[in-house]
């Protein structure tokens, strides 16, 4: 197998898109500089052994085709820059100008909020208060899982498939999680 020609890092990782998860099987991109070293070392010392956990499994290559075969058949990554991109736009319409959060930043259904006690100074929430937290547990009350990341971020990664129906659901219910929480702040 050659090497893929592209200036970044030295590896890149990935195993939960290829199978969604289904069955386990994972992927590394190896950088030109380190294919190069891996190369000369296999020349002067012999194959180097490695990846045995999930090496030669059908079952997690048949999973990771079926996968990207629905992924691509139903155009999920065109969906996912679609719709995400609309729900950033509403997110950031929604809670851009919140006296409580000071970003709103997102790339295809991979978003977060970040919450400050005062954004034009860029002054966190104390740890103790657990903002995130609070706001993670109100959402989940209106019937909307989303992440507390650090002590100050509430993450999405909605489906794939979502629609920009479901996406104003998102949005809706994650105003009421605000509400509930930020007020009282």
């Amino acid at each position: 197998m050659r090497a893929l020609r592209y200036p970044g890092p030295d590896l890149l990782t990935f195993a939960k898109g290829l199978t969604s998860a289904y069955a386990p099987l994972s992927a590394v991109v190896v950088g030109d500089a380190f294919w190069d070293v891996l190369m000369y070392g296999s020349r002067e010392h012999g194959m180097m052994g490695h990846g045995w956990t999930y090496s030669g499994r059908p079952m997690g290559a048949v999973a990771a085709l079926a996968n990207l075969d629905i992924m691509e058949r139903e155009q999920l990554v065109a969906n996912a820059d679609s719709v995400g991109a609309y729900l950033l736009e509403r997110l950031r319409a929604t809670f851009g100008a919140h006296p409580s959060v000071g970003d709103v930043r997102g790339i295809g259904m991979l978003m977060a909020i970040q919450l400050m006690l005062d954004p034009a100074t860029r002054t966190p929430f104390p740890p103790e208060h657990r903002i995130n937290a609070r706001v993670v547990a109100a959402a989940r009350g209106h019937g909307l899982l989303v992440r507390a990341l650090g002590s100050d971020i509430v993450g999405f990664a909605p489906p794939l498939i979502t629609t920009r129906d479901e996406a104003d659901e998102i949005v809706r219910r994650m105003q009421l999680a605000f509400d509930d929480t930020l007020r009282t702040a």
